[in-house]
């Protein structure tokens, strides 16, 4: 009887084993954390185009894009995502004839683009993840810019795929250098692989879900 009694007071006070079901799920400060923590904030990609002639002119010109994205801050009261993003863009370019420059310059191109959207707005069913990204141009459009007859063009950059979020009409703003706001149907994230994609978008629906955008079924 006493060995009986032993064990049935160890066992009280050992303490409960968590079920999955009952395993706390991360609060929406945490999941904004680990979205922010996991996607990209930095890319960069540029264009170079060498074009040479049989009468001496050679026109050598490059465009340098970066892009930097800061914060991806959730206002727990309204559910509202805010962040902003900076985009650089450097065009360099040097002709020469006969071996001297004839032009020789360079300019830089800044934007700032502040967006704010709803998690509420979050279209769930539609999230996708693919390769094209607009945000630095790409490959297509560098070999666009020169004459492969007459000379050579290349690209190089960081390579990366997008989680592209559809927002309903009326839940999000974007704005340029601080200008007229206007209207966002999508909003992108950078990633660096599939599988972090994935459970980036597994986080992001987790984050609408805790702010009553959506509803997960059970099967």
């Amino acid at each position: 009887m006493s060995v009986r009694l032993f064990t049935v007071s160890l066992f009280l006070l050992l303490p409960p084993v968590l079920s999955n079901a009952q395993t706390p799920s991360p609060s929406l400060q945490e999941t904004a954390d680990f979205i922010r923590d996991h996607t990209l904030t930095s890319l960069k990609s540029s264009c170079h185009s060498y074009i040479s002639d049989k009468f001496g002119y050679v026109n050598d010109e490059s465009t340098t894009r970066t892009a930097v994205r800061s914060g991806f801050n959730i206002d727990p009261q309204s559910c509202t995502v805010k962040s902003t993003l900076t985009i650089t863009k450097v065009d360099a370019r040097r002709n020469t004839k006969n071996g001297k420059v004839t032009v020789q310059d360079s300019d830089q191109w800044d934007a700032k683009y502040d967006y704010q959207w709803s998690l509420k707005g979050v279209d769930v069913d539609h999230i996708v993840i693919r390769e094209k990204d607009w945000t630095l141009g790409n490959e297509a459009d560098c070999l666009g810019g020169g004459n492969l007859t007459d000379g050579k063009v290349s690209y190089s950059g960081d390579h990366w795929l997008v989680l592209a979020i559809p927002l309903k009409p009326g839940t999000a703003t974007g704005s340029m250098n601080s200008k007229a706001p206007f209207s966002l149907e999508e909003f992108v994230l950078q990633v660096e692989s599939d599988v972090m994609a994935k459970r980036v978008e597994k986080a992001l629906v987790h984050a609408v879900v805790l702010c009553g955008g959506a509803k997960l079924e059970p099967f």
